[in-house]
């Protein structure tokens, strides 16, 4: 986790799973709307958009959503990248409830910054 300013933070989760698991970028954005909301249920999460796009010539699912933990408002722009072995989590969050223009900013220059090995 890297902090930008005090409102902003940039995480990476990298785990040993890929699609030779059984693992989807479907599945991990699921995982991380469970695991994002706790006990609110994640029909109680506002979900900004969730796109495929092309990162580098790669596919990647990127989604936006807002999550109350302990009692304050963050909202993701979280990026996710699956591969034979390896799932990676590329995200950028701010403490509120919008996408602002420059998280926005900030996460184009993430995944144009972000280089994803075989």
């Amino acid at each position: 986790m890297y902090e930008v300013d005090g409102r902003t933070y940039v995480i990476f989760i990298i785990e040993p799973l890929g699609s030779n698991d059984g693992v989807t970028p479907e599945f991990m954005a699921d995982v991380a709307l469970e695991y994002a909301v706790g006990d609110a249920g994640v029909e109680n999460v506002p979900q900004h958009f969730s796109r495929y796009q092309d990162i580098l010539g790669r596919s990647v699912l990127s989604l936006g959503y807002t999550a109350n933990l302990s009692g304050m408002n963050f909202t993701f722009l979280n990026n996710i990248f699956v591969n034979e072995t390896v799932t990676v989590q590329a995200a950028i969050y701010v403490i509120g409830s919008k996408i602002t223009d420059d998280q926005k900013r900030l996460n184009d220059i993430l995944l144009s910054s972000v280089f994803f090995n075989d």
